[in-house]
């Protein structure tokens, strides 16, 4: 299944971008190889399900998720959930992830949690952490990542990674990946990192 959303992943981004490689290695680079790497990295750490439509996903944030939602629609029920979504359709919550909304997802057995390059846009990091701890579910995250101080404005260093970590109680980190393509300014440099939690 995973190979088949990579292909089809694939698919869409030369669409997008109007690459005319069919090799992914060939043609990643830069800011756009970047973000093509976090859709790699959350497909790679889905954990297994059937194309039967009967897993539920849930990403939270769509801050290039929509895309990656899209993509998954094809193949199980994804919900998404984002304070600026304009909802339309019927798994399209337009809110903040809440303790209520939280216990939902519990309800509904949902396979995977993905944010997207949210998590470093929070404006309450540890309150986004908190109820992502609440899910009973592998959470997938991907997220910019760089030295201290911040060589741009919406970045994780290690201060600010080990200050929202530390409410989490319920998972686990069970990998941690650093994208090899850096972007960098006078600052310092950035790239983006993937973080698998699971259920403790």
């Amino acid at each position: 299944m995973k190979e088949t959303l990579k292909q089809e992943l694939w698919d869409i981004w030369n669409a997008k971008t109007g690459s005319l490689s069919k090799n992914r290695e060939e043609s990643i680079n830069g800011i756009s190889g970047q973000i093509y790497w976090e859709y790699d990295y959350i497909i790679d750490n889905l954990p297994p399900f059937s194309n039967d439509g009967s897993y539920t996903f849930a990403v939270i944030g769509c801050n290039g998720g929509r895309m990656l939602s899209d993509l998954l629609r094809r193949h199980c029920r994804c919900i998404n959930i984002d304070p600026l979504l304009d909802p339309s359709m019927e798994d399209d919550i337009k809110a903040d992830l809440d303790e209520k909304l939280a216990e939902k997802l519990n309800d509904l057995e949902t396979r995977a949690v993905i944010c997207f390059s949210v998590v470093e846009q929070a404006e309450n990091r540890k309150r986004l952490m908190q109820n992502l701890d609440l899910i009973e579910a592998p959470l997938i995250l991907t997220f910019q990542f760089g030295n201290e101080p911040p060589a741009f404005e919406k970045q994780l260093t290690n201060k600010s990674l080990y200050e929202m970590s530390s409410v989490i109680k319920n998972h686990y980190v069970s990998r941690f990946e650093k994208c090899p393509i850096l972007e960098e300014n006078s600052k310092g440099k950035r790239w983006p990192v993937g973080l698998l939690l699971l259920p403790a």
